[in-house]
């Protein structure tokens, strides 16, 4: 069967060079090419699309997008059919195999993303995603999306320990995050990224932190507050700073669920709370328990005994 090859190119904002390290699985690769290299290029795709994305990127970005002649780009080559969206091809049993690739690729993508911000903080995205051919030499597209996200300002930089983290987790969850609770406390904390209302923010991730300890029962605000407290402190006084700040934030997710209102919620807050879900995420990845296995052995478990414990 005849093939024709099809590029994926999605530029990754706000990063430094260190992203370069990154070993994405499955022939993704990251590249750096130079910016007026990729405007130009898109220019020839779809120039409407190439001035919206070069205006934002100068007037918003600019201080965290350093440097700006440069711009690093997740991409990958694929052979489809070379009938691949012709006529005769929607007829054909190749036309199921295929017909959702492209949002598979995006779903990726975003996949990669979100290990990545659960390494480390910062604003990284890609505000755009492209699928393109070439025709006698000439780029033609043959799909493009648009990822709606509001960014931390915050320049994401990954440091040697960080890139030993990034490598191996995206090395062992290639496509997917196996434990349910864990891959629906990460989509929760990834959520966060995506939304522009601080109170809504903060509580995207007070349900990533609830989804991984609260066990259902009653007393919701002690129990999640104790189990975090006990899991992410390795000293009995770091567990009741712990314990202390979480309550404190779940009184503020109390208010805000049961009245509607925000106010008393804070960047400072939502701030906390990631780094408190980004921690208990991380670890959970590399640990096999179930949900129940977790909350039974963290019953047992009293204050900055968790890490002094054998938990494998």
């Amino acid at each position: 069967m005849e093939t024709k090859k099809i590029h994926f190119l999605a530029p990754i904002w706000n990063v430094d060079r260190s992203l370069l390290h990154v070993r994405l699985p499955d022939d993704f690769a990251i590249e750096a090419q130079p910016s007026a290299k990729f405007f130009n290029f898109l220019e020839r795709i779809d120039p409407l699309q190439s001035i919206l994305l070069q205006n934002q990127y100068e007037s918003e970005y600019w201080h965290a997008a350093k440097p700006l002649d440069e711009i690093l780009a997740v991409t990958k080559t694929f052979e489809l059919p070379s009938n691949y969206k012709e006529e005769e091809w929607y007829d054909s049993g190749e036309y199921e195999k295929y017909k959702w690739w492209e949002q598979e690729v995006t779903e990726r993508l975003e996949h990669f993303i979100m290990l990545l911000r659960l390494v480390k903080s910062g604003g990284l995205f890609s505000p755009v995603q492209l699928f393109y051919t070439f025709e006698e030499g000439e780029p033609e597209m043959d799909y493009m999306t648009s990822s709606f996200h509001f960014p931390e300002m915050e320049l994401f930089t990954l440091r040697k320990n960080d890139l030993e983290t990034a490598n191996d987790l995206l090395a062992k969850n290639t496509s997917n995050i196996r434990s349910k609770h864990v891959a629906l406390a990460a989509q929760q904390f990834d959520q966060s990224y995506h939304v522009h209302s601080i109170p809504l923010q903060f509580l995207t991730l007070m349900i990533s932190m609830e989804v991984l300890f609260n066990d259902g029962k009653q007393e919701l605000r002690n129990k999640v507050s104790r189990n975090a407290a006990v899991f992410l402190g390795r000293t009995r006084l770091q567990s009741a700073r712990i314990f202390k700040t979480v309550k404190s934030l779940y009184d503020k997710r109390s208010v805000l669920v049961h009245t509607g209102v925000g106010d008393s919620i804070t960047e400072v807050d939502v701030a906390d709370l990631r780094v408190l879900a980004r921690k208990a995420i991380v670890e959970l990845l590399y640990l096999k328990f179930s949900k129940d296995e977790l909350i039974q052995r963290l019953n047992e478990c009293g204050f900055g005994c968790w890490h002094k414990s054998k938990r494998s």
